[in-house]
């Protein structure tokens, strides 16, 4: 998986936290990001987790055939 890197705040920094899978930062705060991509840069095992758990975050909540399933259902419930 790819880590996740983002600025926007709201529902997408806190899957980013809940899950472990990336790094959120404010705009104004670019040395924080650059501290932070340098520490994984030099942990290894970190990122290599953040990739994982980005992986398995992409596959349970964000797989095409799942979420078609789920619009598919909300379709005929309607």
């Amino acid at each position: 998986g790819k880590i996740i890197i983002s600025n926007l705040s709201g529902w997408t920094k806190e899957i980013i936290e809940k899950n472990e899978c990336g790094l959120f930062y404010r705009r104004e705060d670019i040395d924080r990001i650059v501290r932070s991509v340098q520490r994984l840069i030099n942990d290894r095992s970190h990122l290599k987790q953040m990739q994982h758990n980005s992986r398995m975050l992409a596959e349970s909540a964000f797989d095409k055939d799942k979420l078609l399933d789920v619009w598919v259902e909300e379709v005929i419930n309607c």
